[in-house]
């Protein structure tokens, strides 16, 4: 059983002002409320025990209660609650219902109780909109449904019987079981299907449709045990909590952080829903888009803005399960070929003359096209380098060296670093994810010679380079970095550079803009730039990558979606910016336009770093015959960002000391063989994790 207690927005009264104008002590109600370990809802292994933990924290800190999560199965969740061993407990699905035992409080957004088919099973099924769940299921009685033992009340499926029920004693072996065709169809929450689908079974992404009864939505509710006398204080207070969170915009900002979002409103425009990163250019790009909206009055754009790691997770559950949800995603050179392999994106055709596709530089038209046909348009292209801050170097005695090593890097940081003055020696990424930390990780494995996989697709994470490139990177981050650099990712650490916290930062060449900004950086005249660092090879020590635009299949609004993202990357786009925002905020690496431009020059002072970098990047990708993948810091195949993500994980461990080296990189190479057994690189297998 797992404890884990939080306190938000928590609030100091000093003793000596409490003793002179009150009697009593500020203090919060500690309480206890049991769950299930269910993904991707509430988990220890999530951040901050994830979306439901998040509003459940939320909602009852504004009335002054402090929760403490245990998490367990639900046999011993519904055996504390009716004991009154536990204040209350998270009941999904409807799975409990009041009694003389406990009380439910008011409901929030919870999961979508769905079917599942397989895209290839010729199924005779009708819309299921007009239907609620019991009602539409009655239709297909003559079918196969799975569904987890204990996982739906009876009443949702009162019109099946055993002849066509095939039980699964978990959500992965429901979707196995469909995948193999054991089952027609299979009953299951939407958000926990694609989260599944997108992290454990990745090879399967794109091959089920979902199917949503009028009746899909099902909230989440506490239910409160009646063992304890206080029950109804406890359940008015986080019913309190709850509106008191919805009025001041907390619930909406919690359900925008994880994605986890109703749709759009209807509107008399065509809404064009477009799924992106929450960097500058992006937010720059929300915020000029009115031009694009007051010029095309039949378009709206809706904005879903997640950090990376939520970006890359709604928009492959949105693939995993057919959704629909996006008309624009953000993608780069990870996703482009996997996503066009799979006839995911519809292809861009019919640009205007105007556009001049030939003013994109040449490796990036290639990049974003499948079989010489563009499936997407570049926004910005970056590469990585070294930053580093010139006034330190100089106060240290020290010299940054043309091309550095990483054993520069190390004897760089140790002179510079001086946590007493709120300076440290470097700030690297640490928080997990295949885009976080895995990207600058990736690169230092290629460096020290390293790779993925062998030629045959064997997974080589345990090799003398990736421990080699392990070590470095954990003595960098745990003796020079800032305290728990493991949740510092690209734009937290861009903050702390910004603020003078970083002596040396190696990541991606698009912060120039921000760094260099007087505007924006306190440290914009002592920052220098140069290569990013090398072990034994310089081949891929830096990456390449482009954030683009592309339009999935499953959009009902091609069209006005490739009018939107032809203007965002458009020639005139950059100009606006210009006139808006000054040259160095314009979007970085795609036009040549761009670098002939003596305006930009002038600002931009090392943008011919920025080109050299990509250029080499570039070339790079293509350098080892022995690699059956060309990309830098990524694998393009479906299963990369899965595996990535669970190995960013591990290392994110290691870091905060719950976790050896060793120990880590053989737990990443045996799920990477797993993953690919499953995926049928090599002798097929049966084995499930």
């Amino acid at each position: 059983m797992f404890h884990i207690a939080h306190i938000d927005k928590f609030i100091l009264i000093p003793l000596i002002f409490c003793s002179l104008f009150t009697n009593t002590a500020f203090s919060y109600e500690k309480i206890n409320i049991a769950t299930l370990d269910w993904e991707p809802f509430i988990s220890p292994k999530l951040p901050n025990n994830g979306y439901t933990s998040e509003v459940i924290q939320e909602a009852f800190a504004s009335v002054n209660y402090e929760v403490e999560f245990d998490f367990v199965t639900f046999a011993r969740g519904r055996k504390l609650l009716e004991k009154g061993a536990t204040d209350g407990y998270i009941t999904p699905y409807g799975h409990l219902k009041e009694t003389k035992h406990y009380m439910l409080s008011m409901p929030f957004h919870g999961d979508s109780i769905v079917l599942l088919k397989l895209k290839s099973a010729n199924l005779s099924v009708t819309n299921a909109s007009a239907f609620t769940i019991d009602d539409y299921m009655a239709q297909l009685s003559s079918y196969k449904f799975g569904i987890v033992k204990g996982s739906l009340t009876t009443k949702q499926y009162a019109s099946l019987t055993a002849n066509n029920i095939k039980y699964a004693t978990n959500n992965i072996k429901n979707i196995d079981n469909l995948s193999r065709g054991i089952v027609d169809f299979i009953i299951i929450g939407k958000y926990s299907a694609a989260e599944i689908i997108t992290n454990k079974r990745p090879h399967l992404i794109g091959r089920f449709d979902v199917i949503q009864p009028k009746d899909a939505n099902n909230n989440f509710y506490i239910a409160f045990t009646k063992k304890n006398r206080k029950h109804q204080t406890i359940k008015d207070n986080f019913d309190k909590g709850l509106r008191i969170i919805q009025q001041n915009g907390t619930l909406k900002k919690i359900n925008q952080k994880y994605g986890i979002e109703p749709p759009p409103k209807q509107s008399n425009r065509t809404v064009v829903t477009i799924g992106t990163v929450n960097n500058k250019d992006m937010l720059q790009l929300r915020d000029l888009s009115e031009a694009f909206e007051k010029e095309h009055t039949d378009i709206s754009i809706d904005w879903r803005i997640y950090d990376e790691n939520t970006l890359r997770s709604r928009t492959l559950s949105d693939l995993a399960i057919s959704d629909g949800k996006f008309d624009i995603v953000t993608i780069g050179l990870q996703e482009i070929p996997v996503w066009s392999k799979n006839n995911w994106l519809s292809p861009i055709k019919n640009l205007p003359k105007s556009y001049d596709v030939s003013d994109i530089f040449e490796r990036l038209v290639a990049a974003n096209s499948y079989k010489g046909e563009l499936n997407a348009l570049p926004f910005y292209a970056e590469s990585s380098v070294t930053y580093y801050r010139k006034d330190l170097f100089h106060n240290a005695k020290i010299k940054m060296s043309a091309q550095p090593t990483y054993e520069d890097i190390i004897r760089y940081a140790e002179a510079i670093h001086a946590p007493e003055k709120g300076i440290f020696g470097l700030c690297l990424r640490g928080k997990a994810g295949w885009g976080e930390n895995m990207a600058l990780f990736t690169t230092i494995v290629n460096t020290y010679g390293g790779k993925w996989f062998d030629r045959d697709w064997r997974p080589q994470i345990t090799s003398q380079a990736w421990q080699q490139a392990l070590n470095t990177y954990l003595l960098l981050v745990t003796k020079y970095a800032p305290p728990k650099a493991e949740l510092n990712g690209y734009n937290e650490n861009l903050q702390l550079f910004l603020k003078g916290k970083c002596g040396i930062w190696i990541d991606s060449t698009i912060a120039s803009s921000s760094i260099f900004d007087i505007d924006q950086s306190l440290v914009s005249n002592q920052v220098a730039m140069t290569k990013a660092p090398i072990a034994i090879t310089e081949n891929g020590s830096n990456w390449l990558w482009t954030w683009s635009f592309a339009i999935p299949s499953s959009s009902q609004n091609k069209v006005a979606a490739q009018k939107f993202i032809t203007w965002a990357t458009s020639k005139d786009y950059i100009k606006l910016v210009a006139k808006a925002k000054g040259y160095k905020a314009i979007p970085q690496g795609t036009r040549l336009s761009t670098y002939t431009n003596e305006a930009y020059q002038a600002v931009m002072p090392y943008s011919d770093i920025i080109l050299q970098a990509m250029s080499e990047a570039s070339k790079a990708s293509n350098k080892d015959p022995n690699k059956p993948y060309k990309g830098i810091q990524f694998v393009e195949i479906a299963e990369f960002p899965a595996i990535a993500n669970y190995v960013g994980t591990l290392i994110s461990e290691v870091n905060k000391g719950k976790m050896s080296p060793n120990t880590a990189l053989r737990k990443a190479q045996n799920f990477t063989v797993l993953q690919m057994k499953l995926s049928g690189y090599y002798e097929k297998t049966k084995a499930e994790f």
